[in-house]
């Protein structure tokens, strides 16, 4: 989780981890309970449709694309 942060990519599982944990960290309230759910929301969603993509399009590329079909 800590190499998605450090390498500065969004994955909503690491998300779910370190804001609530920089929330709870953060004294002076720089960081809005707002902001934390939007990034949330729109990382998951596009996790979800990217993972969706790529491994279902590998997938078909790979298995169902214009080939034989099982025997």
């Amino acid at each position: 989780m800590t190499a998605f942060v450090t390498l500065g990519l969004e994955h909503s599982i690491a998300n779910w981890f370190f804001l609530p944990y920089g929330l709870v960290l953060d004294e002076q309230g720089a960081v809005p309970l707002a902001g934390v759910c939007r990034n949330l929301a729109v990382v998951t969603a596009g996790n979800i449709l990217g993972g969706t993509l790529l491994v279902a399009g590998v997938y078909w590329i790979a298995y169902l694309r214009g080939g034989r079909r099982g025997a």
